[in-house]
């Protein structure tokens, strides 16, 4: 009599279990906030009392790093600022993106070691770099961006908070909290596809995005460079120099030997200075200047006249007009 309950019964539960897997396996939709294919918990991250697993995001070789899901709460810093945060997330996903496709980022330009982005070679074609691109990830980029930067790692940053933004069609990001519209998608996590976020973006007008953000970043860098050399509040010590070789002042150095090193100081340095070397330097001929001496990307010469910048070595004192 046992048994046959059993029989009974066993069809039942089989169909429960095909609806149950059907329901979490359910792609991204055109609308709503819900990602169920990339949905991680905490248990995507256990990891032994020995040493990392070898499977997670991102292993760190000195166990510094551990990704987490998410963290209780988004931390006091993107709280009190959370407009600079979103703005920096969409920034950064954009010029890793358009990087990609545009062909500035490649796998001779940068060898991820945290993520598990695979990137097109130096010489595959248009639509290979943007097939790589759509399935490089969000900690793919972040990854990028911190490279050679000593102040912050991006990484950790966001590190549990992804959960708490989500981005619109135009690919720009938002906390989820601050948003009420139905055509939003929350992020998920570190593995979270490109191609999830911008799907319905036109790709000129994100590196349009990507490139001003890059001409703000330099336009802020050489200016804080410039002074700060010819103050001497940046002298030598001040900062590594691997791939620039600005004489820089030292704690001897009187006004006016400063301020011939100042104008001699390259934009390639001020990018240095700031940790951005080779995250902005592959856009330069994307830049221009105006007539005020100020960075705008090319993309802008239909609004205003600018002057193209060709190389990363051009001066302080060409980028200003000082003779």
């Amino acid at each position: 009599m046992i048994k046959s309950k059993y029989i009974r019964i066993l069809p039942l539960m089989m169909l429960f279990f095909v609806m149950f897997i059907s329901s979490c396996s359910e792609p991204k939709s055109d609308s709503g906030i819900s990602r169920h294919s990339y949905t991680q918990t905490s248990d995507d991250y256990t990891e032994s009392e020995d040493s990392a697993s070898e499977s997670s995001l991102f292993p760190d070789s000195d166990g510094e790093f551990s990704a987490i899901a998410k963290r209780d709460e988004l931390p006091s810093y993107i709280k009190e600022n959370p407009n600079f945060y979103t703005a920096q997330l969409s920034n950064i996903l954009k010029l890793y993106y358009t990087g990609i496709v545009n062909g500035r980022i490649n796998s001779e330009s940068f060898t991820p070691k945290k993520s598990d982005d695979i990137l097109p070679s130096k010489g595959d074609t248009a639509e290979k770099r943007k097939e790589s691109a759509d399935f490089c990830t969000i900690g793919g980029a972040l990854e990028y961006y911190s490279l050679d930067d000593k102040n912050t790692d991006w990484c950790e940053l966001y590190n549990g908070c992804l959960p708490y933004f989500c981005n619109d069609k135009q690919g720009d990001i938002y906390l989820s909290e601050n948003i009420s519209s139905d055509s939003v998608w929350q992020l998920t996590n570190y593995k979270e596809p490109l191609s999830y976020i911008f799907k319905f973006c036109n790709i000129d007008e994100l590196e349009t995005d990507a490139m001003t953000f890059v001409a703000s970043e330099l336009n802020g860098a050489c200016k804080t460079y410039y002074e700060g050399i010819k103050n001497r509040s940046i002298k030598k010590g001040s900062f590594t120099q691997k791939y620039t070789h600005d004489t820089l002042p030292d704690e001897y150095t009187t006004p006016e030997p400063a301020f011939g090193l100042a104008n001699h100081a390259t934009l390639g340095g001020a990018a240095e200075y700031i940790g951005k070397y080779r995250q902005y330097i592959v856009c330069i001929k994307k830049l221009g200047t105006d007539n005020a001496h100020n960075i705008y990307p090319m993309s802008d010469s239909l609004n205003r006249e600018l002057h193209i910048l060709r190389s990363s070595k051009i001066t302080m004192a060409e980028l200003y007009g000082i003779s």
